[in-house]
């Protein structure tokens, strides 16, 4: 069709083309097969993704938004499906962090390396049980299969109050290169 440039694939085995990037008369490019993700925990309170008694804790996302290529799996673990860059954000809302929590640590978890993200608690944890929202962006260099996940650690030990996430917090991710 004039003003417009199409790269198709064809499985192995597969008679059918599948379209892989499109170009418009714009100049705007879609790849509809790019993986990307973007998740959210199922509900508020009730997924038990932590606790404030500073043990590592992996977030649970119990509702995928989107998921192009079915790469993230068991609520929590994106896999790669290639090689090359992902970009990964992770907005992190904690309910229930209280003045007796001294510290938390957002991390991202790749075979090769864990981005953490260090919560300075001075001015931000109250006595009240509200959400306190944290965001991390990060560019990580995957291998084909490797995974990735959000663990939170809430400090310090021995304190019991329940923290947990807000259904309004997000594991997303996509290929940039």
């Amino acid at each position: 069709m004039p003003g417009r440039m199409e790269f198709s694939t064809t499985p192995d085995g597969a008679a059918a083309t599948a379209l892989a990037m499109r170009i418009n008369n714009q100049g705007e490019i879609t790849m509809p097969k790019q993986p990307a993700f973007l998740a959210r925990p199922s509900a508020d309170g009730c997924n038990d993704n932590e606790t404030g008694d500073n043990s590592i804790h992996t977030v649970v996302y119990g509702t995928e938004f989107f998921d192009i290529g079915s790469n993230f799996a068991s609520n929590t673990t994106f896999t790669a499906p290639v090689a090359g860059k992902y970009v990964f954000h992770i907005t992190h809302m904690a309910e229930g962090i209280g003045s007796g929590h001294t510290d938390m640590y957002i991390n991202l978890i790749t075979p090769s390396y864990t981005y953490a993200y260090y919560v300075n608690p001075y001015g931000v944890f109250t006595s009240t049980s509200g959400v306190s929202t944290f965001s991390r962006t990060v560019i990580a260099d995957l291998a084909a299969c490797n995974t990735a996940y959000v663990s939170i650690r809430v400090g310090p030990s021995g304190q019991a109050k329940t923290v947990d996430a807000n259904v309004n917090s997000q594991f997303s991710g996509y290929l940039l290169a």
